[in-house]
């Protein structure tokens, strides 16, 4: 029965790479989009623990010499806002790099359709 399961899982692997094969970018398409989705999804939670974690600082920050009279509000906002400014500068490099493979793909397909012409001399 244990080697039954892994003719299946074996099949199975073989299975997706043929249609991975065959359908190449639609592939290509769903796991960059699924990339930048996740990309997303992390910066927002990055910036959320951010900022709960700048009010902790400042509700909890009193016996380490913080002023009595700043806000945790306040720690909410400054924490966001690093947060943010962490988030982003790792989420553009990463749109970039994504920008980059696109380009480069693009300019590839290019190119091999201009030689799959010929130059114009040669007809």
């Amino acid at each position: 029965m244990d080697q039954d399961f892994q003719v299946v899982i074996v099949l199975a692997f073989i299975v997706v790479l043929i249609v991975a094969a065959f359908f190449r970018r639609a592939v290509r398409r769903l796991f960059i989009g699924t990339a930048e989705f996740l990309v997303l999804l992390i910066t927002l939670i990055f910036i959320a623990f951010c900022a709960v974690l700048g009010t902790v600082a400042m509700s909890y920050g009193r016996p380490y010499g913080l002023a009595a009279n700043i806000s945790p509000m306040t720690g909410f906002v400054l924490g966001a806002s690093v947060g943010f400014l962490i988030s982003v500068i790792f989420s553009a490099i990463f749109f970039l790099l994504v920008e980059i493979a696109d380009n480069t793909r693009k300019t590839l397909e290019h190119f091999e359709q201009l030689n799959t012409r010929g130059l114009p001399g040669d007809r």
